[in-house]
């Protein structure tokens, strides 16, 4: 089943309206493949890329966590202009984006890989998986990670599976590595109660692919369609 998020936009401590209610997890998207995960305790921003907006002026982030070096998930300038709303917030990154960040020379990347665990604000973080998926055999092979926090899953660039129980799942929806039954068959295995899409950019109507993901995940599933700026409560 697809449906369409609430009209509610991110944080009223970033100056925006919102409803308030409870959540023990809300996540806001903000373009292509960048959301910002809050609990009670944390605020983390995952992959603010070149195809991402209207994260630039967020406040009180904890945590950026970048799952690979690919310009559409890692772009130093917007880390620095992060880092200057956000002095105290720590970025986390693959090795592959940690090399890039070091040769930026302008924001420090801890280097983390498949097995480490962090914390952010008290969050704990797993960090799943090593490889992108594969384009072509003749396209280099990068590092990726995907990351694991309070049941919420990102896998980056891959369909890595995770042990641990995963209710939602950053669900990326098309890239040149990808294909639909793979899409479904990756969802049916994470047995996941929801999904949001990301890695969307490419497509000129995503709710096509929404729709037809969303029929063949299985019963009680449901596909959460999110605009930029717009918030999943959990």
């Amino acid at each position: 089943m697809v449906v369409f998020g609430p009209d509610s936009v991110f944080g009223a401590s970033d100056g925006l309206v919102m409803e308030t209610k409870e959540y023990s997890v809300r996540i806001t998207k903000f373009g292509h493949a960048c959301l910002l995960i809050e609990t009670a305790a944390a605020r983390v921003l995952i992959d603010p890329g070149e195809w991402s907006s209207g994260f630039e002026s967020l406040k009180n982030l904890d945590a950026v966590l970048i799952t690979h070096s690919h310009p559409d998930h890692l772009v130093p300038n917007n880390l620095v202009d992060l880092a200057a709303n956000n002095p105290d917030m720590k970025v986390y990154a693959d090795p592959d984006s940690v090399a890039l960040l070091a040769r930026d020379g302008r924001i420090h990347g801890q280097e983390v890989v498949a097995g480490d665990k962090f914390e952010a604000a008290g969050v704990e973080v797993t960090v799943w998986g090593e490889r992108h998926a594969i384009v072509h055999p003749d396209v280099p092979a990068i590092t990726n990670n995907g990351y694991y926090l309070d049941g919420f899953y990102y896998p980056g660039d891959s369909f890595t599976q995770v042990p641990q129980p995963v209710k939602v799942l950053a669900l990326p929806l098309s890239a040149p590595w990808s294909k639909v039954s793979e899409t479904v068959d990756f969802v049916r295995s994470l047995a996941s109660e929801v999904a949001v899409p990301v890695h969307d950019a490419f497509l000129s109507k995503p709710e096509l692919y929404e729709t037809i993901i969303g029929r063949l995940a299985g019963e009680g599933f449901r596909l959460v369609h999110l605009d930029t700026g717009r918030s999943y409560d959990l």
